[in-house]
């Protein structure tokens, strides 16, 4: 499994639940293999919060997970 960095990312958000609802929405990080990375984030502390499930269209298939400081995002493959 191929590694993506992150080194930093911020968001201002002077109103944190409107920020939570929209970014939790549409933040997805692009994975190779949706249930490799989902074993990888739980055995690093983080929680899966949706499974991976097909999006339709054949757009697909996503999954969302929460990490260990609280931060929801959202996993994204092609198969």
């Amino acid at each position: 499994m191929q590694a993506a960095r992150i080194y930093y990312i911020e968001i201002p958000a002077p109103d944190i639940e409107k920020a939570d609802k929209f970014y939790h929405s549409i933040l997805y990080i692009k994975v190779e293999n949706i249930n490799e990375t989902l074993n990888v984030i739980k055995a690093q502390g983080g929680e899966v919060l949706l499974s991976k499930e097909e999006i339709g269209g054949g757009y697909g298939f996503s999954a969302t997970f929460k990490d260990p400081n609280g931060n929801h995002l959202g996993l994204w493959c092609e198969n």
